[in-house]
Parts: structure tokens; sequence; C-alpha cells
């Protein structure tokens, strides 16, 4: 951002003519005999500090901010509301949005209609006011030297924009805070900690994510605490300086009514309707089948497997447990920290009395200390997997022998191990040959064939595969340009 760090490395104290910066005080670590000086100064400005090499430090300016970040936190954490789980030590993405999730469950079992809104904020980091902020970060902290430190890293910022081999001229960057900086989601969250709370309605933030939900019986009763929470929203945002999106904003009402599956909240924001999300099951909501899509392509990139090849040869071939059995585990591993952890948002949660036998909320699944996940894992995996292949290891979390081949070699050995390849017979079987007949005059070429039968290239047993012998590598060697 227009920064240069000046830096110093001495073997015992700084000299005595070396002058320190006047804002950022010298750091001097008495351990190891390191006295490093931080300068702020624009480049080309000029330094009076002697003998110091000017160079770009990225890493000791996020060094400087996670000081400062250190100093602060303690006082930080005992003002923050605990509706705001981002970037805060015990808190996590998983952690809110299991909050959100059981929020709904409860409403399912009290009979209740859960309304919620996902309110957008355009450029949240981008639009924050510094000196709205400086005033909120003193007000808070009551330190002036953290608040002066804090002025001096934000101010005197410079841009510049560069498209098409053109640049334009270096701007002052007056509001906003800096992209990538480990102090910036600190500040923003010390900047948004007065948003507005409100009676009947909950906030779950994470950062500049921020979601309003309410339960009732009545849908009228819903539109209207949301529809007053967003104006109170509105006027906040303006007054600090946020830009609101109410065109991206979207709202959804979570209910077990199948005969008012369709009605939906009038919540308007600005004199603007809302948009609507619609879930059909709170089982696999959203994107949740892309991703293990996804998941599973990644696994095909590690090993090279193709698309024929079935998914429990695959998790093992990739030395990754299946994604379904990791969200259990991950599920018990969170529901261990919830139990002990008091900054989990779901600490001492007082669960409804159960009604619905069909729904499973968090409040069964098994706790699991996280040292004991990665065995739990096994556990699954073993019990999941019932097919017998002798040329892939058995469930482990760990990329099987073979791993340090080249890459076209590796490929090869995978889709052997798995008996999934580019054969004659597979290919007839794709309608991309017009028939599987085998170069040595059998007439279907299967993986098996290939690997013990054919007279075309040498032969391997699938111990030799699992074990990546040297017979089996004998074999790759002749047929992985062809399978």
């Amino acid at each position: 951002m227009g920064r240069e760090i000046c830096w110093s490395i001495h073997s015992c104290d700084p000299p005595a003519d070396t002058i320190p910066c006047p804002v950022c005080p010298s750091l001097y670590h008495e351990r190891i005999g390191l006295t490093v000086h931080l300068s702020t100064h624009r480049p080309g400005g000029g330094s009076k500090i002697p003998k110091c090499k000017k160079v770009t430090v990225p890493s000791l300016y996020k060094l400087y901010e996670r000081m400062i970040i250190a100093r602060m936190s303690l006082t930080v954490e005992e003002y923050l509301t605990p509706d705001q789980a981002g970037f805060r030590p015990g808190r996590s993405t998983c952690g809110q949005l299991l909050n959100l999730t059981q929020y709904i469950v409860d409403g399912f079992e009290e009979k209740q209609i859960t309304g919620t809104v996902f309110v957008d904020l355009t450029a949240a980091y981008d639009t924050v006011n510094q000196k709205i902020l400086l005033l909120k970060v003193a007000k808070m902290i009551k330190n002036k030297k953290i608040v002066s430190i804090i002025q001096t890293l934000l101010e005197n910022r410079r841009f510049a924009v560069e498209m098409d081999g053109r640049k334009s001229r270096w701007q002052l960057q007056k509001n906003g805070l800096p992209q990538g900086s480990v102090l910036a989601p600190t500040l923003f969250n010390i900047y948004t900690n007065d948003q507005p709370e409100f009676d009947h309605t909950r906030r779950f933030i994470y950062a500049d994510d921020l979601y309003l939900a309410t339960q009732s019986t009545s849908f009228n009763a819903i539109e209207t605490r949301l529809t007053d929470a967003l104006s109170s929203l509105f006027n906040y945002y303006t007054e600090n300086s946020l830009n609101a999106n109410p065109s991206k904003a979207q709202e959804c009402a979570f209910h077990l009514n199948n005969h008012q599956a369709n009605t939906k909240l009038e919540i308007t924001w600005n004199d603007q309707p809302l948009n609507r999300i619609l879930f059909r099951s709170m089982g696999q909501i959203c994107h949740a089948k892309k991703v293990d899509a996804e998941l599973n392509n990644a696994c095909r990139i590690v090993t090279g497997q193709l698309k024929p090849t079935p998914l429990p040869l695959l998790y093992r071939t990739a030395g990754i447990a299946p994604r379904d059995i990791r969200r259990q585990t991950h599920g018990s591993t969170e529901k261990h920290k919830q139990e002990i952890y008091l900054r989990h948002p779901l600490f001492d949660h007082s669960y409804p009395r159960a009604r619905l036998k069909s729904r499973k909320s968090f409040r069964t699944v098994e706790s699991v200390q996280p040292d004991q996940a990665a065995r739990q894992r096994l556990e699954l995996w073993n019990t999941w997997d019932n097919t017998t292949n002798e040329a892939i290891q058995t469930p482990k979390e760990q990329l099987p022998s073979g791993r340090e081949l080249q890459r076209k070699d590796w490929v090869t050995l995978n889709r052997a191990r798995a008996k999934a390849g580019k054969t004659a017979s597979a290919l007839h079987k794709w309608k991309l040959r017009l028939n599987s007949e085998c170069p040595c005059g059998n007439q279907n070429q299967t993986m098996d064939h290939i690997l013990s039968e054919c007279t075309e290239g040498p032969h391997c047993t699938d111990q030799d595969l699992r074990d990546c012998t040297d017979a089996a590598q004998a074999w790759i060697t002749h047929w992985r340009d062809k399978i």
C-alpha cells in the first residue's frame, strides 16, 4: 500500500547513533538480541534512521500488527457482542452456522415459524470511516498510544490503478481498512460492535455478514419485526458510512407447515422488497450436492482415477476419508467444543422438549475429543467400506505407496489398482471403440487380463501393485500410455 519498513538487526543493543522512529518505538527481544525499527514513512520521503536498510517487508508489518492485537485483544474481547463470531478466539464459521441452524430446529420443535433475513453490505471494509473508527477504538480500549499507532497505520496510504498498460496517478486513501491486514478484521468488529439490537429478534454475525432471525406463529408478526429491524439498520449504516445493499439481501421462512410452503414473507428494506430463498430440506440446503461433487473431483485429480471408479476405491487410493464420515466426525468434535468451551455460541444451550422423532438435531450428536477424531474416522471408514480389493491399501489417511512416481506413472498405477482404466473393454462400453478385443487376440481386454494374462507385456499381481514393487513399475512402464 505504498509503505516501506525500515529495519536493522544487531547482535546486541542498538548502537548509540541509531534514532528510533518517532511514531513506532523500538522493539527489543532480549533473548535473541533482535532490534527491529519500524517506520511508516512513504517511499521517497526520506528516513533519519542511519544504518537501516529500506525494504518492503510485509511479514514484519504483519508481525507489528499482531503485536498490537495481542496488546488490545483482552480489552476488546470484554466489549465485543457475543453475537459476533468473526475472527475471534474460540469462535468459528462452523460454530455460528450451527448456532443459526439449531435456532431454526428449535423453532420446529416448538411449532414456530422462523423468519430470517440475510443482510448484505457492499465493499464493507473499503467504506469504513477512519475518524469514526478511531473514536470507537478510543472509547473501547482507552489507550492513547494504541490509538495513535492505529491512526498512523491507517493514514497516508496511497493507491493507483493500472489497466491495459496505463497507470493512474497515486491517490490518497482517506477511508477504508487495508486489504490483507491482520488487524483489519478486529478493527471492523470494533467499528460495527454498536449495531442496533432488537426485541424478539436475534442477530447472527460473522465479520461483515449479518443474519436476522425471529420466531412466531404468525407470518405477519415476523414481517413486522424484520421490516422494523431493517429500517433501524439502514439508518445505522448511513450514519456510519456503510453501504447497505437491499437488492442482494434475501429472506427465507423455515417451518413445517406444508400447506404454507409457498408463502412469501412481505419484507421491505428502504421501500424495496427482498428476494426470497427457498429451502426444501434442512438436510441438503444450498450447494451441498455440488460441494460433494467437487470433493470427489478433487480426489480424482489427486489419484488420476476416472469417473467410473467406485467411490470406496477412489477414497482409498486418495487416502482421504469419505465426505460424510468427515462431516460426522467434525460434528462430533464440534459437539465436544460446545460442551466445554465457554466461548462457543451454543455453550450451555437449553434445548426445547424433543417433539419430532424424525428430527435429529445437534443435541443427538455424540461428543468426541479432537485428539480422537482420526481414530473415529478410520473406524467409521472401515465399517462403511466393505469392498475387497487387495491391490489397494486398507482405509488409511495417507497416500499409498508409489506417490514418489512421476505423474503419468502414478495415474497408471492407481487405475490398475482400482481395475478401472481405458482398456478396450471399457472404451467399447463407453461407445468409444467398435470392439473390446485385445491386441494379443483375447476377445475382451479387461484390466485383469492385461495384468495377468496378456502376452503383449509384463505381468504383476495385486500385491505388487499395492507395494509398488519392481514388477509393478515394469508393468507401468509398458502400459502407461495405453490405459
